[in-house]
């Protein structure tokens, strides 16, 4: 039975859910290291303008607020093309319905490590307060990773095994 499945090519299994986990909390750890960057460039060079030139200083703290708005932004951008990116591979992956119970071991699995790997991203977050505490939409997500991740799980589970029922009779 196994080598007739493999033969169909119908035993192709891509583990999506793990990449999506793995470049979302790559993005989440990247953030603020990114914006820590940023600040400490725009920083010191908008206090020094400020002695010459406060509408310089000015313009130059818009151009900062702006920038990590945008990357806020950019993060939950990136996120959401993760989440499409995964249900269009969920979509048109090619499994075998046997394939479902490994499928759950490994979401399972998934689940159970979250809790370590939202606690290492706090902890880089909690290395950089204040601009962590500027990316309110990234905050909020962090904050809900698990919920969004299991509802992932299901929603790419469904788009993988349903559509066998439907295209097979």
């Amino acid at each position: 039975m196994l080598r007739s499945i493999l033969k169909r090519k119908k035993a192709q299994m891509d583990f999506g859910i793990i990449s999506f986990i793995v470049i979302v909390i790559g993005i989440f750890m990247l953030g603020p290291i990114l914006l820590k960057v940023v600040n400490a460039t725009l920083d010191p060079f908008t206090s020094a303008v400020n002695t010459t030139s406060p509408t310089a200083s000015a313009a130059g703290d818009t151009i900062q607020s702006t920038f990590v708005n945008f990357w806020d932004m950019v993060l939950v951008a990136a996120f959401l093309v993760m989440v499409v990116l995964m249900f269009i591979s969920a979509f048109f992956i090619d499994t075998h319905p046997m394939f479902m119970i490994l499928y759950i071991i490994v979401c399972f699995l998934m689940i159970l490590f979250l809790p370590n790997l939202s606690d290492v991203v706090t902890t880089i977050w909690s290395q950089y307060p204040a601009e962590t505490n500027s990316l309110p939409l990234t905050e909020w997500l962090l904050a809900h990773i698990s919920a969004v991740t299991l509802t992932m799980m299901i929603l790419s589970g469904i788009l993988m095994y349903a559509k066998l029922r439907s295209s097979n009779g």
